[in-house]
């Protein structure tokens, strides 16, 4: 079975760390972002099944990268 990956995008690096170890536990693939540049080019290269977006971003706030995507 493949395993669903989940872009986790926060410019916190504490957040960050937090998901990826609570999602890998869970079996999910986990890629990460800090800004909303990031973002936009992890999830068109990766094609994640989900993200988790912080809204408050810098380099382009989570709205910004919504409509992007």
């Amino acid at each position: 079975m493949k395993l669903k990956k989940i872009l986790v995008v926060d410019d916190d690096p504490e957040m960050r760390l937090a998901l990826k170890i609570r999602l890998r536990a869970n079996n999910y693939e986990v890629e990460a972002a800090e800004d909303g540049v990031s973002a936009i080019a992890e999830a068109r290269r990766r094609q994640p099944d989900l993200i988790l977006l912080d809204l408050g971003l810098p380099a382009g706030d989570g709205f910004t990268v919504l409509e992007r995507l």
